[in-house]
Formats: structure tokens, sequence, C-alpha cells
């Protein structure tokens, strides 16, 4: 007896115009089909390459592109979720609530000298080393950053004091202190360091990172790889650092 055979679809893709693929089964459709497909198909790829785009657009705008790292911009935007989260949790001056925010100011000692002695891709090549061993030497909460040139930032969130921020800057000076190996040379090099906490005064993400950056000039006068703690009396300075009180 005779029987009636439904038509197939196939089940590999069909492709069209060049960069459009046809789902599988689409070799079945009829002509009118088959464009309806085709246009949708264009329309969600030009969407998925613009999404692409975009997305990459912002990460380049948030991230160091030779570390990595994000970049100074990153950094204000996630230091001001910090202090504004201190201020939900406490009293709005630092002086309450589960814990405070921290900065530590690192800037690399001589870099200059790195890049006149050894040449400007060896300069990058280190500050990448510096990038790795900065994220390997903070809590895994702690953020780093690279603000420009051989700067580079530290964000502590949550912490309960300046001992714990302190203990950070300590194995960041430690790590870097280690020689790096870097095409053949061995390059030994030292950094300064200036710890800040919010409190009174310093709830501004753009005022906290000022006194970091003050206390880590402080620590350069005293000497190579060492690191301060701002103090009050550093507070907003445009200039040099003043000297402490007497």
């Amino acid at each position: 007896s005779y029987r009636k055979r439904r038509p197939s679809r196939s089940k590999t893709s069909t492709y069209t115009s060049p960069g459009t693929v046809l789902p599988a089964g689409a070799g079945a459709f009829n002509d009118s089909e088959r464009s309806f497909v085709a246009a949708v198909a264009g329309v969600l790829g030009a969407a998925a390459a613009r999404f692409a785009a975009e997305r990459e657009i912002r990460y380049r705008s948030q991230h160091d592109m030779l570390t990595d790292l994000p970049n100074r911009a990153s950094l204000l935007e996630r230091l001001r979720s910090s202090l504004a989260a201190d201020h939900r949790e406490g009293d709005g001056e630092g002086r309450a609530g589960v814990g405070r925010t921290g900065i530590v100011f690192v800037d690399l000692d001589s870099f200059k000298a790195v890049n006149d002695t050894y040449g400007h891709l060896a300069g990058d090549a280190l500050l990448r080393a510096v990038a790795g061993r900065l994220r390997a030497a903070v809590r895994p909460c702690d953020v780093v950053a690279r603000l420009a040139g051989d700067e580079f930032a530290v964000l502590c969130t949550r912490i309960e004091s300046v001992d714990t921020v302190e203990r950070v800057a300590a194995r960041v000076l430690a790590c870097l202190a280690e020689p790096v190996a870097i095409d053949g040379s061995t390059i030994t090099i030292t950094a300064s360091a200036g710890v800040a906490i919010s409190g009174p005064g310093l709830t501004d993400p753009d005022r906290l990172l000022n006194a970091s950056d003050i206390a880590m000039y402080a620590a350069k006068r005293a000497g190579a790889g060492r690191c301060v703690v701002h103090q009050d009396w550093m507070r907003l300075s445009a200039g040099p650092t003043p000297a402490p009180p007497e």
C-alpha cells in the first residue's frame, strides 16, 4: 500500500551569505522561511558583536592595559562604594560599624634608573612582574590597581584597625624587594608606601587617596623601602609634606 511520507528536515547547518549560518533543519525551509531565519540570525549576530565590543570598551576604560589591573578611575569607583558602605554601617566618620576603608599607596623607588639602564621594554616587564607580586601579597578581599607610571594602590575594605593595613603594606614591600629576573638580567628594586585610613575628614575618595599619597612621599624622604601611616598634621597638604609639629 502507498504510504505517505512526511518530508524530513536536514539536521546540518546551512550557510547563506558570508558570516550567516542557519540553524539545523533550515535546509527544509522554503525561500521565504529561509530569508526570515537569515534576517533574524543576522540581527542576533550583529547584536552579539555590538555587545562584545561594548563590553571590551567598558573593560578597557576600567583597566590598565599593560598590567591588566584596575586603573585609577576604577579604583576611585570601588573606593567610593567602600566608603559609602562605611557610612551606612557606622556613623559616617569611620568611628563605628563593622570596618573602615584603607589605602596603601605604593611607588617604586628609582624606577627611572631601570628604564635608563635596561630599556623601556624591561621597565614594562618589571611593572607586569610588580602587578603579579602585588596580587599575590594582598588579601583576597583587597583590590590592587595601577594609578600611573610606577604608582600602584591597594584598597583594603572592612578593616578593623590600621594594623591590618600596615600588615598588608609590609607584605607588599617585602615581596617587591625580592630580585626580579628579566631577559637574563636580575633587577632589584624597593618601593615606598603610604597608608591612610578612612575617618573624620577622610570620607571622600579623592581626599583619602591624596592622604595616602602624602604619606608615601613622607616615606620616600625617610628612606627607600619604608612605609609611613598618614597623620592628621599631614592632611591635605598641597605641597611637600610638612614637618611634624613640635
